[in-house]
């Protein structure tokens, strides 16, 4: 049986400091050709209805710099979802979407929509993760998830081959692609978010290998591992606002698709965070970071 059928609940040579480390889930280290997020996606317009870019829009979705995509998975299967920079959302849930009457209910870090259930422990599967370093990776990503956060939410983790996937029941796959499987071979890592109604977790995190200079060691993986899971959870980048991480100052409005995570920043401008939009300047889970996540699902 496709394993996207099971309802089981979900990115330098050298290792750099966590506080300066840039190998992000849209932006590779600024000393290799650095890619901003607005190159990591053909520009093209009018590709949707109006419909369908309002509410592309109200997910935090550039309509611009948005693809509708048929994503290859290793276990042979597709999925057509609607993908801009890291984060993808399946095509049921963009195309179900209601337009918000109120375009300013909030200004910080979760889709109103689209938060995973609580209180449960979500299974992740690594597939092709043989690498020592890889291995450490996962389990660094999931010991912070579990120790640092704290929520209600846990993980527990497991390591599979591609021809596994169908039998192993699991919440979240995590998973190597080519460039050439992805709406941009630029893009380092997409993450799947919760669909609409939020009855599970995002199901994918892919690894783009063809830039695996970016995450080729164990700090480097685990940081952008950790970033990439709380997409599947639901949140947002901490600088959705201004992509200031990116090197731009923009100022994005909400069209109702955010609501505020009480007791955390919401300005749409931070960087002390796990989640910013291009350089990860946080190589673990900061303040902010933990206290969405324990009041979006509960504290234990």
């Amino acid at each position: 049986m496709n394993f996207f059928k099971k309802q089981m609940r979900f990115i330098a040579p050298a290792v750099v400091s966590f506080s300066f480390f840039f190998a992000s889930c849209e932006k590779e280290n600024e000393n290799e050709n650095a890619v901003t997020e607005a190159d990591a996606q053909p520009q093209t317009q009018s590709k949707f209805s109006n419909d369908i870019n309002a509410k592309l829009t109200q997910h935090l979705f550039d309509p611009e710099e948005t693809e509708l995509v048929t994503l290859k998975l290793p276990d042979g299967t597709t999925q057509k979802s609607y993908v801009y920079n890291d984060k993808s959302v399946d095509q049921s849930t963009i195309e179900n979407t209601k337009i918000a009457t109120d375009k300013d209910i909030g200004k910080a870090w979760h889709l109103f929509t689209r938060v995973a259930p609580g209180n449960k422990t979500y299974n992740v599967a690594f597939v092709d993760f043989n690498q020592q370093f890889q291995r450490q990776a996962a389990g660094d990503m999931v010991w912070s998830f579990n120790n640092r956060l704290r929520a209600s939410v846990k993980l527990r983790h497991q390591f599979i081959r591609p021809n596994q996937m169908n039998s192993t029941r699991a919440d979240i796959f995590v998973f190597f692609v080519r460039g050439s499987d992805l709406p941009s071979s630029k893009a380092i890592a997409i993450a799947e978010f919760p669909p609409h109604p939020a009855t599970r977790s995002g199901r994918t995190i892919m690894l783009n290998v063809d830039k695996g200079n970016n995450f080729n060691t164990r700090n480097k993986l685990a940081t952008l591992l950790k970033h990439e899971v709380l997409h599947n959870f639901g949140i947002e980048h901490s600088d959705w606002r201004t992509k200031r991480s990116c090197g731009q100052m923009r100022n994005t409005p909400n069209q109702g698709g955010l609501v505020h995570i009480p007791g955390t920043d919401n300005s749409g401008n931070l960087l002390n965070s796990i989640m910013t939009t291009c350089g990860v300047f946080a190589g673990d889970y900061t303040n902010d970071d933990i206290w969405g996540m324990r009041n979006l699902f509960g504290f234990r």
